[in-house]
This record gives C-alpha cells, structure tokens and sequence, in this order.
C-alpha cells in the first residue's frame, strides 16, 4: 500500500483569513449533549481558506470554472520540488529554484502538475502566517508561466512579493487560462522530499464557482 500525506491545511474557528470578512465559522446548531435527537455543524465557509483549489476566472473575467474539468483533472501524476525551509518573507529565487531541480532526476516540462514545497504550511496558526510568507520573485513567477502548467500547487499563501507586488497569479493564469492553483499546502519537508507523487485535489461538487475548498493528498511513489 503506498504511503499517503495528508497536505491540506485544517479549518477552524479563529484560523487565519485573507481578509476580516473573509473569516469562516464553524458551528453546532444541535446537539445531543443538550438532548437534542442529533448533532448538526453549520459551516459558514470562504471559498479561500484552508486549502483551496481555483481557476482562472479568480483574476480573469472568463468563464473557466472548476465544473469546466473532468474530475481527472484533479488527480493527476505531479512533481514535487523542495525548496525549504524558507525563511520569514525569504524571497525564492529562479535560481535557488534551478537549483533545486537539479538535484532531482527529472525536469518541468510545460503541462506538467508541480508542487513547490516551501515548508512555510506549517506556520499556518501564527499570526505572521500572511505577512510575512515567503514569495516567488518576477523571475521565478515568469519561468513557471512559460511552462503553461496543468496545475500549480504552492505551500504559501502568497506567492507574489507584497511590498511590491507584480501580479504573480494573474501573470500565471494569462500565460495559460486553464492552469489551475491550489494553496496554501501543508507539507511537512522532512517526510515529503522531492520526487514524483500522484496528487489528488478534487474540489466540494459546488456549481457555477470558481474555487473551493479540498482536502489534498499526495500518494507515494507513483511514476
């Protein structure tokens, strides 16, 4: 059986959002314990938080949305390249990115499913989680873009550089309006090393949307 990493970001009341209105809420609405026949949770969700998955249309006016893919576009070979542990507002340069490729025995080739591992998911309930994530350089943001990729999958909540910011996600979806982004990951780089993993990231059935949430997994050894 092969080994599966849980790599999604859990939700709970408190957890961090991108903006103050963007908070989720999570609660009982009956309950046994107070003699109710049974326990019922109301989920007051955002469709960015914990781990989500989006298209697109998130910065485009288009209409590519998340019931424009097969669910097979959601589970899909992909390729993992470790870069961490990065550093408080580290910014992660085409270079030391270069660099790590290869030390891999395999290359990025444009439509590929590519996670980059930061490990940064791991601070997701301190309070610098936001501001002070590590993020892509212009450099780095364009070389991903010219690969048109299938998926890009990303352990920070931010990948552009927010004191001066270049539009990274954007500049990614006009270079291809199909590729798909999933974040902020969770990914624990001491157990999940560079390598080829099969991922799984198949979003909440919600129609006419343009992200949601998902509890991603990376299954092992899977070329």
């Amino acid at each position: 059986m092969k080994r599966i990493h849980d790599i999604g970001l859990p939700l709970y009341n408190g957890m961090w959002s991108y903006r103050e209105n963007w908070a989720n809420k999570i609660s009982p609405i009956a309950r046994t314990a107070d003699g109710d026949a049974s326990t019922v949770y109301r989920f007051s969700l955002c469709s960015h938080s914990g781990t989500y998955v989006e298209t697109s249309q998130h910065k485009l006016n288009n209409e590519v949305l998340l019931s424009s893919f097969p669910l097979s576009a959601f589970v899909r070979p992909c390729k993992l390249i470790s870069i961490g542990p990065c550093a408080e507002s580290e910014e992660v340069t085409l270079d030391t990115f270069l660099g790590a490729i290869a030390m891999t025995n395999f290359s990025i080739d444009v439509g590929d499913t590519l996670i980059i591992a930061t490990g940064w998911g791991r601070h997701h309930r301190s309070a610098n989680f936001l501001d002070s994530c590590p993020f892509f350089s212009p450099q780095l943001t364009e070389w991903l873009s010219e690969k048109r990729l299938h998926l890009l999958g990303v352990d920070t909540p931010i990948i552009d550089n927010q004191r001066a910011p270049y539009a990274a996600i954007k500049m990614l979806f006009q270079a291809n309006e199909t590729t798909l982004v999933v974040a902020p990951l969770c990914i624990d780089i001491n157990s999940v090393v560079s390598g080829s993993y099969e991922l799984n990231c198949v979003p909440l059935n919600i129609e006419s949307v343009s992200a949601s949430l998902c509890r991603p997994i990376l299954l092992e050894n899977v070329t």
